[in-house]
């Protein structure tokens, strides 16, 4: 699904003159990006924001990357990749 609406939306920015982004698409979640939060203020904001709900899909694996500081995210290191035995479906 996600890949379907970046395909879509790719094209409505080439139909207007965009260029196309260069990089492959690979969806993600980032879990945060913090700068000098202390825990308390993190586990605040968790606790006043964490009423999402997603539909359930399979999942193969998970990845864990970190990224370094620079403008506007990233660079990503991959720090670990981690292989589920049999398709696991989000509860």
């Amino acid at each position: 699904w996600l890949q379907r609406l970046q395909a879509a939306h790719e094209r409505i920015c080439q139909s207007i003159g965009l260029a196309s982004e260069g990089r492959k698409f690979t969806p993600h979640v980032t879990i945060a990006r913090l700068k000098k939060a202390s825990t308390d203020t993190v586990n605040q904001f968790v606790s006043r924001h964490n009423l999402y709900e997603s539909r359930l899909f399979p999942v193969s694996r998970f990845v864990l990357y970190s990224s370094r500081p620079s403008r506007g995210g990233g660079p990503y290191a991959m720090e670990q990749t981690y292989k589920l035995a049999h398709d696991v479906v989000g509860e």
